[in-house]
């Protein structure tokens, strides 16, 4: 999903051919990566073991 937001950007920009929809792309994995995420693991952490298994075998931005 993460991945796809990014992808969206870059289209974005390679669109209107402007620089500020990259400064936006920063902005916003930025946020996602330090805010949105650590909520979303923290949730996840009530599956427990299993979660913590995916969480060693699986990169955080796929």
């Amino acid at each position: 999903m993460y991945v796809g937001l990014v992808l969206a950007y870059l289209g974005e920009q390679g669109m209107l051919v402007e620089a500020w929809p990259l400064a936006l792309l920063v902005l916003t994995v930025a946020y996602v990566n330090w805010c949105v995420i650590p909520v979303e693991e923290a949730s996840l952490r009530a599956f427990g073991p299993a979660y913590d298994a995916y969480g060693a075998r699986v990169r955080r931005w796929i």
